[in-house]
């Protein structure tokens, strides 16, 4: 969609964004395997829905899956999410 419109440009901006937000969220349950009940269909879905936000899929799955959720907030091993101490 093209517009000149600069009143419509940052509501589409927003909109493309939380699209793009709203697909990620469906590749991430797809590439756990909790989307759909079949693992092809959640195979094929899962790079589609990322492919908006430039994700390269199995290298996400490999991180997000054996690092974040094997080890996760667990100090210098989870680099996804990092909690902080009182001090900090």
């Amino acid at each position: 969609m093209v517009t000149n419109n600069r009143l419509l440009l940052v509501p589409l901006w927003l909109f493309a964004g939380l699209m793009v937000s709203g697909l990620f969220v469906l590749g991430h349950d797809a590439a756990h395997g909790a989307l759909f009940d079949s693992s092809r269909l959640n195979a094929f879905v899962a790079p589609l829905s990322m492919l908006p936000s430039l994700h390269a899929v199995e290298v996400w799955i490999f991180g997000h899956n054996s690092v974040h959720h094997g080890h996760t907030l667990r100090k210098q091993i989870d680099f996804v999410w990092q909690p902080l101490t009182v001090a900090q």
